[in-house]
């Protein structure tokens, strides 16, 4: 899947990120999300099940759950993603384009977990390396040692 208009784009946010998140539409509007090498984001149903039937954006409910909980685990962890994914579907994922492409950076998504993080007081989470580059999309279970 080619997303029109992100070639002009990738040098510029390459440069800033290692890493996006591209969702768009097929042409039977199901909804698609991608990295920038164009591979699917994993919904990490292992983790938790709110829609097995694919992502969604642009609204709230089980399917932009589910995509909020899998950007944030490919972002930032998996025991994050467990607590925020809910808040963080709710004031992105809610809020994107229902009709258009989007693009998120792993940079925006850890900016908006720094800002959670700071406002819910959660300094004692033992994964908070939120400075660190971007795992690339390996889909194994990432820890980091504190």
């Amino acid at each position: 899947m080619k997303i029109l208009g992100i070639a002009r784009h990738r040098a510029t946010l390459a440069a800033a990120m290692t890493l996006l998140y591209c969702g768009s539409r097929t042409p039977d509007g199901r909804a698609e999300v991608v990295d920038e090498d164009d591979v699917p984001l994993d919904p990490r149903l292992d983790l938790v099940a709110h829609a097995s039937t694919g992502f969604e954006f642009g609204y709230g409910g089980a399917g932009p759950a589910q995509l909020g909980l899998a950007i944030l685990a490919d972002a930032v962890g998996d025991e994050l993603a467990l607590q925020y994914h809910a808040l963080f579907t709710c004031s992105k994922i809610a809020l994107l384009p229902r009709d258009d492409y989007w693009i998120l950076t792993v940079s925006m998504v850890r900016d908006w977990m720094r800002q959670t993080l700071a406002v819910h007081g959660s300094e004692d989470l033992p994964h908070r390396r939120l400075g660190e580059p971007a795992p690339r999309l390996s889909r194994q279970k990432i820890t980091y040692s504190a």
